[in-house]
């Protein structure tokens, strides 16, 4: 049921910094990949909406967007942690490899590639 304001009566838009939020999360997610661009881009997210959930609070109700700056925060601190995961991986896999004897490390590199074994 669409609800029609009162004469004289605003409705509540949605908060700038919210949207800019939400729409760098979601940029930030694909460009992880792309040499670190998506850690600015969440780092950035987090920033707006911390921002904009703070200035929505202090609105007093004239300003919305509170939903999406939550989810701009979620979404651009779940990035952020994937990005971690990688690096722990990432630094893992080459911690196993070190401590491995010579002819195992071989044989795990040569266990990729079948034809050269």
């Amino acid at each position: 049921m669409n609800r029609i304001p009162l004469p004289g009566t605003t409705t509540a838009g949605a908060n700038p910094l919210a949207i800019i939020s939400l729409v760098l999360a979601v940029l930030g997610i694909p460009l992880i990949f792309c040499y670190g661009c998506g850690v600015v881009l969440s780092v950035a997210a987090v920033f707006a909406a911390v921002i904009a959930r703070h200035q929505i609070a202090r609105s007093g109700g004239r300003e919305g967007g509170g939903g999406i700056a939550m989810i701009g925060l979620i979404v651009g601190l779940a990035s952020i942690g994937m990005v971690l995961l990688g690096v722990v991986c990432y630094i893992l896999f080459f911690a196993i490899l070190m401590f491995l004897p010579a002819d195992q490390y071989y044989s795990l590199l040569l266990a990729g590639i079948p034809s050269l074994m």
